[in-house]
């Protein structure tokens, strides 16, 4: 796997009952959803994308990119 132990730590937390991931840096997002989607997980990227729209508002700029960049339209909306 190519993944930072970071980037694996919040994605398996979101697969497993156990307590949701707090990520405070919206830029861990980007390798997060690149994983999830690599790895089709629907479920991950879904609570995954929960957790970055309240990130939006911290760095609207960044948050648009990556939307356009992974094609997330809703949220690249709320970032604009």
């Amino acid at each position: 796997m190519a993944e930072d132990a970071a980037t694996l730590d919040a994605i398996l937390r979101w697969c497993y009952p156990t307590r949701a991931p707090h990520i405070e840096d919206i830029r861990a997002f980007g390798r997060i959803f690149d994983a999830t989607i690599k790895y089709e997980m629907e479920e991950v990227t879904y609570r995954a994308k929960q957790a970055f729209r309240e990130l939006i508002k911290d760095d609207p700029l960044y948050a648009y990119a990556l939307c356009c960049r992974i094609d997330f339209e809703e949220e690249a909306l709320l970032a604009a």
